[in-house]
């Protein structure tokens, strides 16, 4: 081994491990371009929140979308993860002690060495404390969501796994491809969800992907294995 290979950068940041962190309480936006917190972060603490935006904004090179910074001010960091500023500083500068993330230049990312730990420090958080009332409330939307979301997941999935089946991956298709065969079918879903199942194809082995560049922007395509991954 030289020591060349021991360097970690932000590319090196395994993709399993960012969705392993972040995928029960943020989504992507990628037509604004954001990352967007759920319902089930209400239940985080402000420095969990904190955490999971920050090891977020390492997904998008994974995602297709065109270069985005993986990086971010105080102030971006309050306005999408919905921390007061006053509440936020002391939060980053502890982090930042801690090793979990870098500063530079005013702006934050979660550091490349650090995503084991930040997953031990969300295990060992816990939920933010909440009042009975708020407790049972969140608890029921909970199981309410978690009813709708299963039903809804199947239906999209049988449908994405019918795609494959029936040979629209048979030549490369983009996000954009595979979000107009959705609406063309009649399958209604958040479009920052398609990529989880433009993920699953191609962990599962049925699906390949690579990424080219198209029109200036570096995106992913994807393909049936045995197809050629050509446009």
């Amino acid at each position: 081994m030289a020591l060349k290979d021991l360097i970690l950068t932000e590319a090196s940041l395994p993709e399993g491990a960012i969705e392993a962190i972040v995928s029960d309480y943020v989504r992507f936006d990628v037509h604004r371009e954001i990352v967007v917190f759920n319902e089930r972060s209400k239940s985080l603490s402000n420095k969990s929140k904190t955490l999971i935006y920050l090891v977020a904004l390492q997904g998008w090179g994974f995602l297709g979308a065109s270069p985005l910074a993986v990086d971010a001010k105080p102030a971006e960091i309050a306005e999408h993860a919905g921390i007061r500023g006053n509440s936020l500083r002391p939060i980053l500068l502890e982090l930042k002690n801690d090793n979990l993330v870098i500063e530079r230049a005013g702006r934050y990312s979660v550091a490349a060495s650090a995503l084991e730990a930040i997953q031990r420090q969300l295990r060992n958080a816990g939920p933010a404390r909440l009042g009975s009332s708020e407790r049972a409330r969140h608890s029921s939307y909970v199981r309410q969501q978690a009813i709708k979301s299963n039903t809804k997941t199947r239906s999209a999935m049988d449908a994405f796994r019918s795609f494959i089946d029936q040979g629209f991956f048979d030549q490369p298709r983009t996000l954009s491809d595979v979000r107009g065969k959705f609406e063309k079918e009649a399958v209604f879903l958040p479009r920052t969800s398609i990529p989880n199942y433009l993920l699953i194809g191609v962990q599962s082995g049925r699906l390949v992907r690579e990424k080219i560049s198209l029109k200036g922007r570096r995106i992913w395509i994807y393909a049936r294995s045995e197809a050629p991954l050509t446009l």
